[in-house]
């Protein structure tokens, strides 16, 4: 959109660091900046219009909301946007206009580890605390002016980021590792217990949310390959592909560059061929074997 070297939206003397970005009403984006921590330590949400100019210096999260800087800014649903501050052991929240105006006069404060959190498209906001010692982890619903509605306690294991989804009829889907569970409106359990995706280790899932399932995508070495890997979860419990996942691209597992101590990959021509030759890693840096493979033009 705005040409291939692209656009600065920002330059000042002190250090800025971007932390999230933020779509706005009506067109144009917010950016939630960070600015020298070391020195000014405050945080701005800048609005900028969908040409990448500045709409106005002042910031639209007033500036005293919480203690020098928040955590995130999420939204905007129904003209409003989440507002959070994690610091320590203490988690704050409130929500803003798109004016900036806080929905309420003073922060809801509370203590304990936050895995996830969402605005949903009702205004509600939904979150996962971690439990405590052996004690599961509880999701929170709140209404739309921040009181609470519900909360219920769920085994989901020891990952501490909760990815949080919302259905078009209101359903929840709370991701946490690869163990998934389903709740509706009122805070009823859709599954019996947490079901897990897959087998596979080291989840990091990509997740979406469809009109009746859950997406699910990830990424795992296996065997001698690196392997792109799908799965749907529908409310009712049952998977769509078998509980490895489908199979999406698999590439062989190998490193580019100089990164495994000197052993480069190198590309050869050979007339209309090329062949691309590279140091393996499965077996650890000092352990691999050189591996190739011979392509054509395409």
């Amino acid at each position: 959109l705005w040409g291939e070297a692209g656009l600065t939206l920002v330059e000042m003397d002190d250090l800025v660091e971007l932390k999230g970005m933020a779509a706005y009403p009506g067109g144009g984006f917010l950016l939630h900046l960070y600015i020298d921590p070391e020195v000014n330590n405050r945080y701005e949400v800048l609005r900028f219009s969908d040409a990448g100019m500045l709409v106005s210096n002042q910031s639209i999260v007033p500036t005293d909301l919480f203690a020098n800087y928040f955590t995130a800014i999420v939204g905007p649903e129904n003209g409003e946007y989440l507002v959070y501050r994690i610091f320590d052991n203490n988690i704050q929240i409130n929500k803003v206009g798109v004016d900036g105006q806080p929905v309420l006069a003073q922060n809801i404060s509370f203590n304990g580890t936050l895995k996830g959190i969402k605005l949903l498209s009702n205004g509600r906001v939904a979150y996962l605390m971690a439990g405590v010692g052996t004690l599961s982890d509880r999701l929170y619903m709140l209404s739309p002016s921040l009181e609470p509605l519900w909360n219920v306690g769920e085994i989901f294991g020891y990952y501490n980021y909760a990815e949080i989804d919302e259905f078009s009829g209101g359903t929840i889907m709370v991701t946490v590792g690869s163990v998934v569970q389903f709740f509706d409106t009122s805070g009823a359990k859709l599954l019996s217990q947490s079901q897990p995706i897959t087998t596979d280790n080291m989840i990091d899932f990509h997740v979406f949310s469809t009109e009746d399932s859950g997406i699910f995508l990830w990424s795992c070495k296996q065997n001698t390959e690196q392997v792109l890997k799908l799965q749907a979860l529908s409310m009712d419990g049952s998977l769509t592909h078998a509980p490895t996942g489908l199979i999406l691209e698999e590439r062989l597992v190998g490193i580019c560059g100089n990164e495994s101590g000197g052993k480069a990959s190198r590309c050869f021509a050979l007339d209309n061929r090329f062949v691309s030759i590279w140091y393996d890693t499965r077996a650890g840096l000092n352990k691999g074997g050189i591996y190739y493979q011979l392509l054509d033009q395409n």
